[in-house]
């Protein structure tokens, strides 16, 4: 396998690890409010996400920068989406969060996954990897979000449940799991 079906791959594995569900967390809650009639404004979303988890890893890359202990980043990882999911089970989250919010918390994300970044990566081509890479992590979200939006429809269309009580389970529902991780994250930081 090349080196850019390698990296391609890396980034689409790392958002659909099943050990690793913060990023499938995070676009469930970030897409659960929306139709496809607004697929516009949250593919937007998901890029700056993407964008903003490339710029950590970009940074963390090529200046060493380890701004936290690990196991303070995955606390962090599980506030962002706890956050997201508040916003977005009080009817909120399409208001209150802004660009530079869902930008933020890309970068928080990518955090967590800088370290494994630079074990992978050769430093006489970092920065096409990282490309790769990047272009792996934004077609996985890109599927999880079309999942996100065509399970709403058929849920609401065709079992007929109506919209607002879907949304609630489903964000009751990441809201528990969320919960859980943050416990976890938590207990290790003591």
């Amino acid at each position: 396998m090349n080196t850019f079906w390698f990296s391609v791959t890396q980034g689409f594995n790392h958002v659909l690890d099943i050990n690793g569900l913060d990023h499938f967390y995070f676009l469930f809650i970030l897409a659960i409010p929306f139709g496809f009639k607004r697929w516009k404004k949250l593919l937007f979303w998901v890029s700056l996400f993407s964008i903003g988890h490339t710029i950590s890893l970009f940074f963390s890359h090529y200046f060493q920068t380890q701004i936290l202990p690990s196991n303070w980043i995955e606390f962090l990882i599980a506030l962002t989406i706890l956050f997201t999911c508040l916003l977005a089970f009080l009817r909120k989250g399409e208001k209150k969060i802004s660009p530079s919010l869902i930008l933020l918390f890309g970068i928080i994300h990518g955090l967590g996954f800088a370290k494994y970044f630079k074990k992978i990566t050769f430093e006489e081509n970092a920065t096409a990897t990282l490309l790769q890479f990047a272009l792996g992590i934004e077609f996985a979200q890109i599927l999880i979000v079309l999942g996100v939006l065509l399970c709403s429809a058929f849920v609401v269309s065709v079992i007929r449940l109506r919209k607002n009580v879907w949304i609630t389970l489903a964000l009751l529902f990441i809201f528990y799991k969320v919960c859980v991780l943050i416990k976890n994250t938590f207990l290790e930081l003591l």
